[in-house]
Formats: C-alpha cells, sequence, structure tokens
C-alpha cells in the first residue's frame, strides 16, 4: 500500500488542482480562480476552453490587423498613381 509507507505520492484532488492551476500563464489561471474547482477534470476543460477563446480572440486580432494594413497599402497605392 502505497499511501502508508508514501502518502506524500498520492495527491488528493485538491492538490492536483492546485499544482495544474499553479503551472498554468496567468491570462488562464486568474479567470479559473475564483471558482475554486476542485474536480481535476472539470479544471482541466475549463482551461481548456479559455485557452481556445484566447486563441480564437487573437486570430480576429490578426484578421482584422491585416485587413486594415491591406486597406492602407492600397489607399497608399491609389494616391501614388
Amino acid at each position: 500500500m502505497l499511501s502508508r509507507y508514501a502518502p506524500h505520492l498520492i495527491s488528493n484532488a485538491e492538490e492536483k488542482c492546485h499544482r495544474f492551476l499553479n503551472g498554468l500563464k496567468d491570462v488562464i489561471r486568474q479567470p479559473l480562480v475564483p471558482f475554486g474547482i476542485e474536480d481535476y477534470p472539470t479544471l482541466v476543460e475549463r482551461a481548456r476552453r479559455i485557452e481556445m477563446d484566447m486563441q480564437a480572440t487573437q486570430k480576429r486580432r490578426d484578421f482584422q490587423k491585416r485587413k486594415m494594413e491591406d486597406r492602407s497599402i492600397l489607399s497608399q497605392m491609389i494616391q501614388s498613381s
């Protein structure tokens, strides 16, 4: 029985969640902390959702930036003609 001889190797759900949270980037961790989620699979799923949303937001920003740059280049080309 491992828990009798090495209890520090058997982590409970709360410890596992705490270690997982501490390993996350601040922008992912901060929205999760107030909920006090102690179910590891739930915590991982919520973190994954936040990360996916952040990636989608970044893609939208990059697209808008490229769109604005393209308009600027086109405008400059028209003015120089």
